[in-house]
């Protein structure tokens, strides 16, 4: 079952203290026990710019190569959760062969929208994932060969730069609580450890918590409508026997200091 976090944010701050506290396990336990599929968005989607696929349509020949972003680290998505930097390499070490790129969620062999190539984790800076500002963060990226045959609306979407939104469906093994409540000193120390990687920190600060997940099994990964972590663009399309690439999520041009910094 998953926590009904719009219950608990409607809650006044001192409730909502009280509450996280009085039920931390519990709360950890029905997080722990469930599936997720992080597909509901609250917040307002960012809007990444898509590009049409140039190319000749009469050589089709079926496949397409897609780069993808399934999750990021230090982002605090629509559920208070903020997955940490490699968080999701265990699973992907263990499982990698066995992860599908699906489409809605849908759990069955004819929602398969391609073959796997690749699972990893990428530093991107926040130009490449569409959003404002200086610094990078750790993605989660899948590189995935889209079929036609798979999926003709879903391939053909791809093609034409019209997929930016991608969710994971996941299932967690370690989380912690984080919140900026002095009377509880373990939560408190989560906070003061965590909340300065928040890329969109505002949102911790004002609902006063938000869930550290530090391990999770990675189940799968589905293109949508909207995704929890709206920063979860299409990197790359690419047609098999063509050399450009086409970039569908266009990189900021601001210089960020900060990252080349990082890589002297």
């Amino acid at each position: 079952m998953k926590l009904d976090i719009n219950k608990i944010l409607s809650m006044p701050l001192p409730d909502r203290f009280k509450y996280l506290k009085e039920n931390e396990k519990d709360l950890i336990k029905t997080k722990r026990s469930s599936e997720i599929t992080s597909d509901v968005c609250y917040y307002p989607p960012i809007q990444t710019k898509g590009s049409v696929f140039k190319g000749d349509e009469s050589q089709d020949t079926g496949v397409i190569h897609v780069k993808v972003v399934a999750n990021t680290a230090n982002w605090i998505d629509s559920q208070m959760d903020m997955l940490l930097p490699g968080s999701w390499d265990k699973s992907v070490n263990e499982r990698k062969r066995m992860i599908p790129h699906l489409h809605d969620h849908e759990r069955s062999i004819a929602a398969k929208v391609g073959e796997v190539t690749d699972i990893y984790g990428q530093e991107l800076t926040y130009g490449e994932l569409g959003i404002k500002g200086i610094g990078y963060t750790k993605a989660l990226v899948f590189e995935t060969d889209i079929m036609k045959a798979y999926n003709e609306k879903v391939y053909n979407m791809y093609k034409a730069g019209g997929v930016n939104q991608h969710s994971i469906g996941l299932r967690y093994i370690k989380l912690d609580l984080a919140m900026n409540d002095v009377n509880s000193p373990e939560a408190m120390a989560e906070w003061n450890k965590y909340i300065n990687q928040a890329i969109n920190k505002q949102i911790a600060v004002d609902a006063g918590f938000f869930w550290v997940v530090k391990e999770f099994m990675l189940i799968e990964n589905s293109a949508v409508l909207f995704g929890a972590n709206e920063i979860t663009p299409t990197l790359q399309v690419t047609e098999p026997g063509k050399s450009e690439a086409k970039i569908i999520n266009e990189p900021s041009k601001t210089l960020d200091i900060n990252y080349l910094i990082s890589k002297l």
